[in-house]
């Protein structure tokens, strides 16, 4: 009764569904997607010529017409195509690859997302998908947009999933789209241009005209819900649910009909990937920003400057001498230079000396406008040579990378980040195309990260000898691995490992991971010396490797030997602790003995100190009296000279005494007869008398 009822429902809402694909909404859409895309489509066309320097692109069409007709160069100095490539060479450089990451840190779950890892390197090894991934990177740079699409086809009888590329121009995903990868879109459409001959021999029955001997077929990729029913137990009793699918349905169509339609299960994404450029919508139009964009102004600028320094240096006169008709005794002596002739004199007629003209200079102003043009345009995008840093990107190393990342500038990231997003988008498509197609039980192919084959089976039922991975279990995410620049990965592995190691504290763990970058070194007699080491590492330790040697390619079960490792592991750590603890009580003896003799020895520097200072201090009792008898010498000395110079000085002051004396004596006899005089002349003027002043 519970399944005739689900049924029922089933059949229900099959009926209500309205979402089935009509021609004319097939048209529909190709209408809408042609007005949304062809403008932006055009412009990635018109980008991608400029950066690669086309004849004529880098000019603006009236300039480059004017330009002509006057005779003037039109010469193209591409810089933006050496920017391009300081972009995209170091992605050349260390690609990025999808990665399966485990959910949760167990045996078997690494081991499974090493499986399905593998699978999907093997199937782009088979159709040369990192070239693919690539092209459409740099047609991202360039023009703006870059594409490939997975298409499953039969391959000895068995589904193979291949990466082909496509032309960004003829990618036309739904309009209103918001996702950067565009992968919430309900529809994609492809435009595919065919012979007339190859429309034809597909599909016989078709109507469509050829233009140009060229028909245009358009394939479309639907997002549709598909209701099924799905097996459910409750109380040991089986019952159907009811449940909704996302499915992709594909339809091919011309201009007159549906040519193909495939509503079988392809998985619930759209098998194309659409790298663009970063991106905005402004109005409802999508306008699109690669590299190129950012520069071309400053590359048109530049080559008109560049032009007009060669025509001004081109139309420079190019005689050297100038004079009157026959001025010249023989011309070709002046043409002559001390290159083509040996003569270190010239002549001439007349009274008239010809005038000797000076090399024009160089147009130095039109070459700097041209170098600020070119300046501009690396301050737009952030693209700077460094000069110094070539010697290290060439290095064959795995750090060139960095050196490289460096050189290209960090601001361009978000070229690197869109191509990141466009590869993790087409990991999960592809991931969703193994789960639809190969899980069939087939043995295939898992390439590893050395580039060696296994062979793996993807399905419910476990083979024998092979690694079993059943996608209905397992819980996985999608990454993106960017690694440095390495000739194979085990090269790359060993240089993770080296930085694992340098981590690692435990001295057990530490040797096994010694002994097996030893082994997997590709230096020649690597495998000798890890020999050599292994002979020197605990019994325990040379046990366990013996023990996973053995059942190399068996049928041991890992869990089985992981545990036993363990064991192993455990007791070596056991023996590493009582041996520690041995190796410190041995250190603290080491210490007590050290410090007695240390007290000792302290003991001994101390009275060797007081005797050392003893006699330094009769030493200096000695020099002390040698000091005071040589001061007291000449203290007496000093007394004598200073008694002697003052009865010097005593005398010399007496004498200046004396004759300071007498002076005063005579000064004051005079003073004495004059007032004498004034008086005897008063007196005489009182009396009346005539009386002479003695003078």
């Amino acid at each position: 009764m519970d399944e005739d009822k689900a049924a029922d429902t089933l059949t229900e809402e099959k009926e209500e569904d309205s979402s089935v694909v009509t021609f004319a909404k097939a048209k529909t859409w190709r209408q809408q997607a042609e007005s949304h895309w062809n403008a932006p489509h055009d412009e990635s066309r018109r980008l991608e010529a400029f950066s690669y320097a086309a004849p004529g692109t880098q000019w603006d069409q009236e300039t480059f017409e004017l330009r002509t007709k006057g005779k003037l160069p039109v010469k193209q100095f591409g810089f933006v195509n050496g920017m391009v490539l300081q972009v995209i060479n170091p992605i050349r450089e260390s690609p990025p690859r999808g990665a399966i990451k485990p959910v949760g840190m167990g045996y078997q779950a690494k081991q499974d997302a090493q499986v399905l890892t593998g699978v999907i390197r093997a199937d782009e090894n088979i159709c040369d998908a990192e070239s693919t991934y690539l092209s459409a990177l740099e047609s991202s740079v360039r023009g703006g947009f870059g594409a490939w699409r997975y298409l499953v086809d039969k391959d000895d009888g068995r589904w193979q999933i291949r990466v082909l590329p496509l032309l960004g121009e003829d990618v036309f995903y739904d309009p209103t789209s918001q996702r950067a990868d565009y992968s919430d879109a309900r529809w994609c459409l492809l435009r595919c241009i065919l012979s007339e001959f190859d429309y034809k021999a597909r599909w016989p029955l078709g109507t469509a005209e050829a233009v140009g001997e060229k028909v245009t077929v358009w394939e479309l990729y639907v997002r549709e819900q598909e209701h099924i029913l799905e097996p459910e137990i409750e109380d040991g009793a089986v019952s159907m649910r009811p449940k909704i699918r996302t499915k992709i349905v594909y339809y091919c169509f011309d201009d007159n009909a549906f040519l193909e339609e495939d509503h079988e299960y392809r998985g619930p994404d759209i098998p194309v990937v659409l790298e663009s450029a970063p991106s905005i919508m402004v109005d409802g139009v999508r306008m699109v920003f690669p590299l190129t964009h950012h520069v071309e102004q400053q590359q048109k600028e530049h080559n008109f400057w560049r032009n007009d320094a060669i025509f001004d240096a081109a139309t420079q006169p190019r005689a050297r001498f100038i004079g009157k008709l026959g001025s010249f005794v023989n011309p070709q002596d002046w043409a002559d230079s001390s290159a083509t002739a040996a003569k270190t004199f010239l002549e001439w007629e007349g009274d008239e000396k010809p005038d000797i003209r000076k090399t024009a200079e160089a147009p130095s102003g039109y070459l700097e406008l041209a170098g600020a043009a070119l300046d501009s345009a690396r301050v737009a995008v952030n693209v700077y040579p460094d000069p110094s840093l070539q010697g290290k990107m060439d290095a064959p190393s795995g750090e060139s990378v960095k050196q490289q990342r460096a050189g290209s500038g960090v601001a361009n990231y978000q070229h690197t980040d869109c191509h990141y997003k466009a590869i993790k988008r087409g990991t999960r498509i592809h991931i969703n195309l193994v789960a639809a197609y190969y899980g069939d039980d087939q043995v295939r192919e898992a390439m590893g990260n050395d580039g060696s084959t296994t062979q793996v089976s993807i399905g419910p039922t476990k083979i024998d000898g092979v690694a079993n991975i059943d996608l209905q279990s397992v819980k996985y995410m999608v990454d993106v691995d960017v690694g440095p620049s390495y000739s194979t990965q085990r090269e790359q592995n060993q240089d993770q490992w080296m930085d694992f190691a340098g981590k690692i504290k435990d001295s057990a763990a530490l040797q096994l991971i010694t002994y097996w970058l030893l082994k997997q070194s590709p230096l020649q007699g690597s495998e000798d010396v890890a020999d050599w080491f292994l002979a020197t590492m605990p019994p325990q330790i040379q046990e366990a490797i013996q023990m996973k040697d053995q059942v190399a390619g068996s049928e041991m079960d890992p869990q089985k030997l992981i545990q036993r490792v363990t064991r192993l592991m455990q007791e070596n750590r056991e023996l590493q602790k009582h041996l520690a603890a041995t190796v410190q009580a041995l250190q603290h003896e080491t210490q007590q003995v050290q410090s007695k003799a240390s007290e000792l020895a302290s003991r001994e520097r101390i009275a060797q100190g007081a005797q050392a200072a003893e006699t330094e201090r009769a030493h200096m009792g000695i020099i002390a009296g040698h000091i005071k008898i040589d001061a007291e010498t000449e203290r007496d000395e000093r007394l004598s000279q200073m008694e002697a110079q003052h009865a010097r000085d005593l005398e010399e002051l007496k004498g200046s005494i004396a004759g300071m004396l007498e002076q005063i004596r005579g000064e004051f006899a005079l003073e004495k007869q004059s007032r004498e005089n004034e008086s005897d002349a008063r007196l005489a003027e009182k009396r009346g008398a005539d009386v002479s002043v003695i003078a």
